[in-house]
């Protein structure tokens, strides 16, 4: 029997605050938007175009109690969950059809957004009290001291990001 894979991988930057609630039952959800950017190279004139899509992303539970207080418009996050699409009649009665990623984890990049947060009485590892890959299923509240999270300073920079060319390499 096959099966198919719904899965949605995201590294990109907050467009606005996150927009924060609770159900009924008191279940917290966060909805963001989320900005990923691509640059091309037109092979005929060589200029290079960027283009951006928007993305709408569902945080549920602990994901969305922390999207809420550290996450802010601009911050770069990662984010990896799955398509969900619904629809809906507009006020004008016409079929409206949204797609949605689940977010199943996040990975907040960077610490421009985090230090800024951060007061004098307050270090940078007691800011960050979830681990850095977060998911439903953690809620520890200490970072795990391996070598996958190690200790973080305040004069990070963000990270760089490189432009890829691969135009001229493709032999068709």
């Amino acid at each position: 029997m096959s099966r198919g894979i719904n899965k949605v991988i995201l590294i990109g930057n907050m467009g606005d605050e996150p927009i924060f609630r609770q159900t009924s039952t008191g279940l917290a959800v966060a909805n963001i938007s989320l900005v990923t950017n691509e640059m091309k190279r037109n092979t005929e004139t060589g200029q290079i175009t960027e283009s951006a899509e928007w993305h709408r992303v569902v945080l549920w539970g602990k994901l969305a109690e922390i999207a809420n207080t550290y996450l802010h418009k601009g911050a770069q996050i990662y984010i990896e969950g799955h398509l969900r699409t619904k629809s809906y009649m507009d006020k004008q009665n016409q079929k409206r059809i949204i797609t949605e990623i689940f977010a199943d984890e996040m990975l907040m990049l960077g610490n421009k957004n985090i230090a800024q947060n951060v007061t004098e009485n307050n270090s940078y590892e007691d800011k960050i009290s979830a681990p850095s890959t977060i998911n439903k299923t953690h809620t520890k509240k200490e970072l795990p001291q391996t070598i996958n999270h190690p200790k973080f300073s305040q004069n990070l920079k963000p990270a760089i990001t490189a432009q890829n060319d691969y135009s001229e390499e493709i032999p068709f």
